[in-house]
């Protein structure tokens, strides 16, 4: 058999046992924990196993059917009032900065403006979703 020379060092490290499986569980996980866990998150988190195993897998299940019932924290709270087009409802959305009469169309100037603030609406919208996934237990 013949070993290409990028292996060698990998092989050395396994065969001296200087890599240890790291993904490993110190102690079995129930699968009905993990399964709920992947089918109701976006996967384990820190914690998140053992959150479930002490609640149960029943209660957690409800818990994340009310998700109002889970309190954000503060952190991501603060995060997320930082973001101003959030607050905005559908129609201050659309007709943010518009100053043309209806039936005209919009200056150079006011398409620019009008690209931008929708950049910056989806910015938001996808920072604020990001921020809800990894920092949310909804």
């Amino acid at each position: 058999m013949i070993v290409k020379p990028k292996y060698w060092v990998l092989l050395l490290l396994i065969l001296l046992g200087g890599i240890s499986p790291s993904n490993a569980a110190s102690t079995p996980v129930d699968p009905k924990v993990l399964h709920i866990i992947n089918r109701l998150s976006f996967g384990p988190a820190p914690g998140n196993v053992q959150r479930v195993e002490s609640m149960g897998v029943e209660k957690y299940i409800q818990e994340q059917l009310s998700p109002d019932s889970i309190p954000e924290p503060q952190s991501l709270s603060s995060q997320l009032n930082q973001l101003d087009t959030l607050h905005l409802n559908p129609v201050e959305l659309s007709e943010h900065g518009t100053t043309h009469l209806p039936g005209q169309k919009p200056s150079l100037e006011e398409r620019k403006a009008a690209n931008k603030w929708a950049k910056q609406v989806l910015d938001q919208a996808v920072q604020a979703r990001l921020l809800q996934a990894t920092s949310s237990k909804r």
